[in-house]
């Protein structure tokens, strides 16, 4: 069946083209497997929560835009006849049935692995002006302060990049039992003449059961959602939610100003339904492990979770992500988005801020996908095995990427890391191959966080082991180096793997001479690195043990350019000796297996990977090889990298 929906129609309507619904969510109701839903343009104020997913990847739920209309689905309400109180703070009383069963000013971002603020709470209520939103005020009297001092300085670890100027305008809630009162500090604004809303829904678009699975979601806008913080031990929600669910393609859609998460492909309520916050009787990284096991009572497998797809979506204005999922995401395919301004509003901070944040993303491909001015650009957090980092491009984040806590294989290749503090390496058995670090480098252990490794291409569970770092493969990338003292730990090169054995021979020779013993020799022995034909600007060291590479006196300085069609450009040096030298292409069936998953670097079909392709896509020739061009020349090079 085609259904239609249209602002001009009735929902007591046929749903056809001549007799189109009138909401999106009277379609919801009754769609099932290989039917379509054509919403034609309008603002949509509703949450979407389909009854019914498809049967597989040919008979599946679309849900669409129609051709060159603009639909905008909205978790807001507009908000008229407010009443001046004084000076520029206009107030407006409202019956609390606007919110149904869900008033976001009454709950509070909360929960595991939320730093700041301390003294004081932040909610997912929102006040939008001209489609911008506030920020809230913490008492009616900070109204009136010129600036607002969100967060609590000493535990923020990331730079301050607050708008002093917006931060003028705010919001503060009282909250009754049948009526909610907003005061605003519009200030030149009149709030009678211009637009103002308010968040008033969880969700734009999430079944409220699990498992509905194969729904396509295209075309759309998406903005105002009052989502809750989503760590990975509480029900991660976001303005689309896949829910515990398999087979989805999320496409082409312009998703913005979300409390918490744009888009989430993770975890279910039940697996975990309690934050650390509630007892204190366990951390949040035993709660964590619990949810692993949980997973699999609910149906944690290929044939039934993941495999989603996201792909062609602009994605900004979201507090805490941009893509996040627990588990969820699994042998999903994350491509070719824009993800911009994730965590700059900077109301609250914890660590699950990022542009795209996964845990548990065994076999995921991340490809080419532009992530900047955030806080983080991708976090890969917990057992990301079997995934791909591929031709994406980072500039302008806090810190370009992190995987965090797991033990390989995994691989990231020939991307652009162009912030001032690219890569926190706190995993071990990675495959960094082709690609350009602009900006600092950290290497952390995690000794006291042992995690799951899982068999190849499956979640089922092999083992648990601690990370101690090292034990990667990295071949073949342009090291840019810098003067960036972030803390003690950045280095710039590959310098920070000094104290790790050049091969397995090495490992094996400073073992056997602790004697005879178990795990408290391995923990005196640092993990083998294989490290080879890299590239170092002046400013950049390389790893002590490195046979080949290539070093300049150089010091370089890359610059990245935006225009307003949305291209960007890099600029920077070349020395003749990077131009000029010989590499060869890589084929990741000749890596040494990862020490403690003792898996091969693979896609998720089973085939090596040959890395003849450029970030470009460009076949690569038999000479330079260095970095993620194929078209590097000797001396200044301006080349378009989106």
């Amino acid at each position: 069946m085609h259904y239609y929906v249209s602002k001009k129609g009735k929902d007591f309507n046929k749903g056809t083209k001549d007799s189109p619904f009138c909401t999106i969510s009277r379609a919801a109701e009754i769609a099932g497997a290989n039917d379509t839903i054509t919403v034609f343009e309008g603002v949509y104020r509703e949450s979407i929560k389909p009854k019914r997913g498809g049967l597989n990847n040919l008979n599946r739920i679309t849900y669409e835009a129609a051709l060159d209309n603009k639909v905008i689905i909205k978790g807001s309400e507009v908000i008229e006849n407010w009443e001046l109180v004084e000076k520029t703070i206009w107030k407006k009383t409202l019956n609390n049935s606007i919110f149904m069963d869900y008033n976001p000013f009454t709950i509070k971002i909360e929960g595991d692995w939320l730093i700041s603020p301390i003294n004081y709470s932040v909610h997912c209520g929102e006040v939008y002006l001209n489609g911008k939103a506030l920020y809230e005020a913490r008492s009616y009297e900070d109204l009136f302060e010129a600036s607002n001092k969100c967060l609590d300085k000493d535990n923020y670890n990331y730079d301050n990049l607050k708008n002093e100027e917006a931060m003028k305008y705010r919001w503060f809630a009282v909250v009754k039992e049948k009526e909610t009162e907003l005061y605003c500090n519009f200030k030149e604004y009149n709030p009678n003449v211009e637009l103002v809303e308010i968040n008033v829904r969880e969700f734009c678009f999430s079944p409220t059961a699990t498992n509905i699975n194969y729904i396509t979601v295209k075309g759309f806008e998406f903005a105002h959602c009052a989502s809750k913080w989503s760590p990975p031990t509480g029900f991660q929600g976001g303005m689309i939610c896949a829910n515990w669910s398999k087979g989805w393609v999320i496409e082409n859609n312009i998703i913005h100003d979300s409390k918490s998460l744009g888009i989430s492909l993770g975890k279910d309520l039940a697996s975990t339904d309690t934050y650390n916050r509630d007892t204190r009787r366990k951390s949040g990284y035993q709660r964590q492990l619990e949810c692993t096991f949980k997973a699999f009572d609910y149906g944690w497998s290929k044939e039934n979770i993941g495999s989603h797809l996201v792909r062609n979506n602009v994605i900004y204005n979201c507090a805490q992500g941009g893509i996040a999922g627990n588990l969820g995401a699994i042998f999903s395919v994350i491509e070719n988005n824009e993800i911009y301004n994730i965590g700059r509003k900077d109301e609250y901070f914890g660590y699950e801020i990022s542009a795209i944040k996964l845990h548990a993303a065994i076999d995921v491909q991340i490809i080419h996908n532009k992530l900047y001015d955030s806080q983080m650009g991708l976090w890969l957090d917990w057992q990301a095995q079997g995934v791909r980092v591929n031709r994406n491009l980072f500039f302008n984040n806090s810190r370009d990427m992190m995987v965090e806590v797991s033990h390989g294989p995994y691989v990231i290749d020939n991307n652009i890391l162009g912030s001032k503090c690219n890569f926190d390496n706190v995993s071990q058995g990675g495959a960094i191959i082709n690609n350009i670090f602009c900006g600092a480098i950290r290497k952390i252990a995690a000794k006291g966080r042992p995690t799951p490794f899982h068999l190849a291409h499956s979640t089922k569970v092999a083992g648990f082991s601690a990370v101690k770092c090292g034990d990667d493969r990295v071949y073949n990338n342009l090291y840019v180096g810098g003067t960036l003292k972030h803390n003690d730990l950045s280095i710039y090169g590959t310098c920070n793997y000094d104290e790790n054995p050049k091969d397995y021979e090495t490992f094996f020779e400073k073992l056997n001479k602790l004697g005879k013993g178990d795990v408290e020799l391995y923990d005196q022995v640092e993990n083998p690195v294989f490290i080879n034909n890299n590239a170092y600007y002046k400013n950049a060291k390389a790893y002590c043990d490195e046979v080949n590479n290539v070093i300049s006196e150089i010091e370089a300085s890359v610059h990245f350019l935006e225009n307003l069609d949305g291209k960007v450009f890099m600029k920077f040096d070349v020395p003749p000796e990077f131009a000029n030298y010989e590499t060869a292409i890589i084929d990741s069936s000749a890596f040494i297996l990862p020490r403690i998953s003792n898996l091969p670097y693979e896609d998720p079909q089973g085939n090596s990977i040959i890395f003849e392709e450029d970030y470009f896509k460009e076949k690569r020739g038999l000479q330079n090889n260095l970095g993620p061009f194929n078209c590097l020349k000797p001396g200044h090079n301006i080349i378009q990298v989106w």
